[in-house]
């Protein structure tokens, strides 16, 4: 990417996101009845410096498809997957997962209010998010936009790649396509609810959304696959989570079994397999595309 465009993309993605949490803000002021403890630990881990990426992809495509009307349809939509993002995160990161005391830089959930808060605050955030959507989005829309969300989060998505992440743990893996299943449910299943949630907002039809799914599941993959090479090769640090750590649980992962450079190379491919898909779409698909590009070209 040219500098000038790198420029210009990232002040957008500093000013999105500072959109963002100014309305994740207003969705977890403290309310009457809720213990503040909970919303303590809720804004803790919600505001603990996320780049926004999801919430990102929700509004660009939205703002796409619609304009400026769709943007602010979709602003509920985006601050859900947000919570769900983060939920997951929390619970990743407890004793009986992943057991990591550090995320973002900072103390995970479970270290700074201890693991029953931190599971409930987990808890907390995923049904807060199906709220915010049943009662505040566009009625056309909450239906698909509560469908998307519980599918890909659930069973069939996130949480369904994390049981695979979880089983397939200190194993001897070398079926490349295990390690993509998990990948593809777990980090890739969100981001690509990102999109079709800001799709849906956006009025598009069958077709664009097929081509904005498959275009999420590709750069949902090259993510996941450049955060893996990232674990080996950055510092704690850099990434503001213990480095390595991938590689001491044993974990499925694409340079454990194709090595660093093959999974460069496939995470570029994908990039491009993405951008291309874009071409098909009658909009400036531009946005996007840079967003896509930066996702494998980051370093943390």
């Amino acid at each position: 990417m040219e500098n000038c465009r790198v420029e210009e993309l990232s002040k957008y993605l500093k000013k999105t996101a500072e959109k963002i949490n100014g309305y994740l803000v207003g969705y977890l002021e403290q309310k009457k009845d809720a213990p503040p403890i909970i919303i303590e630990a809720m804004r803790y881990s919600v505001f603990a410096g996320g780049k926004r990426l999801r919430p990102i992809l929700t509004l660009a495509t939205a703002e796409m498809l619609g304009g400026k009307d769709s943007y602010r349809n979709a602003i509920p939509a985006a601050c859900a997957i947000e919570m769900i993002h983060t939920y997951s995160l929390i619970h990743d990161d407890l004793p009986c997962m992943d057991n990591d005391d550090y995320r973002r830089g900072q103390l995970t959930n479970h270290k700074k209010f201890g693991e029953n808060i931190a599971v409930l605050a987990g808890d907390a955030l995923l049904t807060h998010a199906f709220y915010i959507i049943s009662k505040y989005s566009e009625p056309q829309f909450t239906a698909k936009l509560v469908e998307l969300l519980s599918y890909y989060s659930g069973i069939d998505g996130m949480l369904g790649g994390q049981v695979l992440d979880v089983i397939n743990e200190n194993k001897e893996i070398d079926n490349i396509e295990i390690v993509q299943n998990i990948h593809l449910k777990k980090t890739a299943a969100l981001i690509k609810c990102s999109i079709l949630l800001g799709a849906v907002c956006g009025y598009a039809d069958k077709k664009t959304l097929k081509i904005l799914e498959n275009f999420g599941e590709n750069i949902g993959l090259a993510f996941q696959i450049v955060d893996d090479i990232l674990d080996l090769t950055e510092t704690t640090e850099q990434l503001g989570k213990p480095a390595g750590s991938d590689l001491k649980k044993k974990k499925s992962t694409y340079p454990a079994i194709i090595g660093i450079e093959n999974s460069k190379k496939l995470a570029y491919e994908l990039l491009e397999k993405s951008k291309k898909l874009l071409t098909k779409l009658e909009f400036n698909t531009e946005l996007l595309a840079q967003i896509a590009e930066l996702l494998v070209n980051r370093n943390k």
